[in-house]
């Protein structure tokens, strides 16, 4: 599959897909990609996401008997990330067994989940924080109990623990006193943030063992297979090459992969075009090791408008009036079955949620400033 002009923005670059391919290949396509690769960027320039990937490399390289003097660079850069990681998966722990003794489940998302289950290699994914989900019903009390661990959120709705925060977020990020940072999820998908939209994710989570005298629960290989893609192949812009890396690490493990599963989750939460587009491109680029049966059944699944009218805004450069769609395509989501007026409601509430404006009279006021604030940007660079 090529790029097409519907996915711009969410794909890697050409030198990252090189790069990827350095990584996640065997033989001669690795060792080929890596020398053109090599060949193209500066080492000194390459854009952080790409850096991101060179542990990887690292171990492909070295694999694959590649001898070359970058090899020590790019074990230096290994080394630094499983120290790092190191350091994260402690505090990890802490936190579970806060939630633990309080009798809140903890189930473990994206790179502690992957580290864990799917490159088991501490210096192979490099993290910036770590995530953890817990059922919807236990968010508020899982927020005062971290504060009381000094875990403070960092976004702007301080203080604003209601219903409306509960349910137009999917997650929020906390920082301690040290500067770690613990994304803490009460819904798995920004998509899908209805009281039963993880209850699929709860029933077949798996245990994953974090240390010696602590396991937790993460998803299973189908749900995870999802939940990298739906995260993954979206507008960015900066192109993020990670969710290439990861999605090949749980189509390559060992660990079998309900398939059946996948496209009734993907189904259900109306998210099939993520699952197409991505599940094409990953075997158009890397050969993913996807049964061709399966393959098929997901390509003729059939989308319906809202699916592809929601695709088509979520994958627009941000422009004002693209971002205000993807908002009214959440708040459908949400009022599923309520009429027009009810969206309308919901998506004013929404809007005045997100700007933290105290009446909904404000509302076409703060809009007309934001919008104006925007063109002047435009006119007077910064």
């Amino acid at each position: 599959m090529a790029k097409g002009k519907h996915l711009e923005g969410c794909l890697p670059t050409n030198h990252q897909e090189l790069l990827l391919k350095a990584c996640l290949l065997q033989g001669e396509a690795a060792i080929n990609a890596w020398y053109e690769w090599k060949a193209e960027v500066d080492i000194e320039q390459i854009d952080h996401d790409s850096h991101r990937l060179l542990p990887l490399l690292y171990q492909n390289l070295s694999h694959n008997s590649i001898q070359d003097q970058l090899l020590s660079r790019y074990k230096n850069i290994y080394r630094q990330t499983w120290y790092k990681n190191q350091i994260i998966f402690h505090c990890m722990a802490d936190v579970l067994r806060i939630l633990r003794d309080e009798g809140i489940p903890g189930m473990i998302l994206k790179g502690g989940a992957l580290t864990l289950q799917y490159y088991k290699d501490f210096g192979l994914r490099p993290m910036d924080d770590f995530d953890i989900m817990v059922p919807t019903t236990k968010a508020r009390q899982t927020i005062n109990l971290l504060t009381k661990f000094n875990w403070q959120p960092k976004s702007p709705y301080k203080q604003m623990y209601n219903d409306a925060y509960f349910s137009f977020l999917h997650a929020d990020i906390f920082k301690d006193s040290n500067g770690r940072l613990l994304d803490l999820h009460w819904h798995t998908i920004l998509e899908c943030r209805d009281m039963h939209a993880d209850d699929a994710f709860w029933e077949k989570a798996v245990p994953v063992k974090i240390n010696k005298s602590l396991t937790a629960q993460t998803m299973c290989p189908a749900d995870q297979l999802l939940h990298i893609i739906v995260h993954g192949i979206c507008w960015n812009p900066r192109p993020l090459p990670r969710w290439v890396a990861d999605a090949m690490m749980v189509l390559n493990s060992s660990a079998k992969i309900d398939w059946d599963r996948l496209i009734l989750q993907a189904k259900k939460r109306r998210l099939t075009l993520h699952l197409k587009n991505s599940l094409n491109y990953l075997r158009y680029l890397l050969g993913a090791p996807i049964p061709l049966t399966k393959f098929d059944e997901i390509q003729k699944i059939p989308i319906s408008n809202f699916e592809r009218r929601e695709w088509y805004w979520q994958h627009r450069s941000p422009e004002i009036s693209a971002i205000f769609f993807v908002l009214w395509f959440r708040i459908s989501r949400l009022k599923d079955g309520g009429s027009f007026a009810e969206r309308l409601i919901g998506f004013a509430k929404y809007m005045q949620f997100v700007w933290r404006v105290k009446h909904l009279w404000q509302l076409p006021v703060y809009f007309i400033i934001k919008s104006m604030r925007r063109i002047w940007r435009h006119i007077v660079p910064l």
